[in-house]
């Protein structure tokens, strides 16, 4: 049964204003509520967006129909394989295992973003016919939130075929890697894997290996 967007929500917190206390690349905010109980409540968070378009999503309630801040790629080639990178990542001084990803430019569509973000950093791209139309590759209708404990950033999730067609060209402060999973043995590779992952990698490439059963065969 789907959820009841009216379920659970007599009892709101109530948005009363936006601070930015750090204004860069990324804006960290002070974001106030009021509570039921006439308490208020000051929440620290993180935004991509102009200090404008967050307070307006967050007055309007409108952040899951905005526009998604990047675009994570599960590719797929040919020969059944599944792509993936091995970046490094500065807030936890490693490399990571991840899709593809990257953030939209103004005016791209999330497929565009993911053509672009796939060439740039692994030389790859979607499978295309001789029109030069992308075989297959399309995303949910809405964008997913990636950690909103502590952000706003939303991220469409492209499904494609692909395949190698150019060497990448990474930014100089970018240390990226492509390599293929056979799509058979996700769940071995997850099961032997010792390093960092990003949990959209785990989540898309354990449903694919094991479902809700999971590696030792547990009821569904």
């Amino acid at each position: 049964m789907f959820s009841d967007k009216n379920n659970n929500q007599s009892v709101r917190p109530e948005f009363l204003g936006l601070e930015v206390m750090h204004d860069s690349f990324l804006k960290t905010c002070k974001l106030t509520f009021r509570q039921p109980d006439g308490t208020e409540h000051p929440y620290l968070a993180i935004s991509r967006k102009s200090a404008s378009a967050y307070e307006q999503a967050l007055r309007e309630r409108s952040s899951s129909s905005a526009a998604s801040d990047a675009v994570a790629v599960v590719g797929l080639t040919k020969e059944g394989n599944i792509l993936l990178t091995r970046e490094f990542r500065y807030p936890i001084n490693d490399y990571c295992i991840q899709f593809p990803a990257g953030l939209r430019e103004a005016g791209e569509t999330p497929i565009e973003a993911g053509s672009r973000e796939l060439l740039e950093e692994t030389g790859y791209d979607y499978i295309r016919t001789p029109e030069g139309k992308p075989l297959q590759a399309w995303c949910f209708p809405q964008p997913g939130f990636s950690s909103l404990g502590m952000t706003n950033e939303n991220i469409d999730m492209v499904f494609a075929l692909v395949e190698k067609v150019a060497q990448p060209q990474p930014e100089a402060i970018e240390h990226i890697e492509s390599f293929e999973v056979p799509a058979h043995k996700a769940g071995e590779f997850l099961l032997a894997n010792t390093e960092a992952i990003s949990i959209r990698a785990q989540l898309v490439l354990g449903m694919h290996a094991f479902g809700f059963a999971g590696p030792n065969g547990l009821d569904k």
